[in-house]
């Protein structure tokens, strides 16, 4: 199997994820972009309250489905900043 001489790399822009900054681009000659993970917490305390008080109430199916629930918001809000993430790649990349 032939493998492919290397391209000379024309730009770059690193990725870091964490915690209290869900993802925070930075660009070579410019400051990046952070995006914030306050809302993310926020459900994840939220949710974790609703599923407490109804472990205790012996509720076993609805905190499945409020598991899944919050998956799939969680999701989607991944799903956005990932899109706005290779828009901010696509648009260094064009500029």
């Amino acid at each position: 199997m032939d493998v492919p001489e290397p391209s000379e790399i024309k730009g770059w822009i690193g990725v870091d994820r964490g915690q209290n900054r869900i993802a925070v681009a930075s660009l070579p000659q410019s400051f990046g972009k952070f995006w914030d993970g306050r809302q993310i917490k926020h459900l994840r305390r939220r949710y974790q309250r609703i599923r407490k008080a109804l472990h205790k109430a012996k509720k076993r199916k609805l905190i499945k489905r409020l598991e899944s629930k919050e998956r799939r918001i969680i999701t989607y809000i991944n799903h956005c900043i990932s899109k706005q993430l290779v828009q901010l790649a696509s648009y260094y990349q064009m500029g």
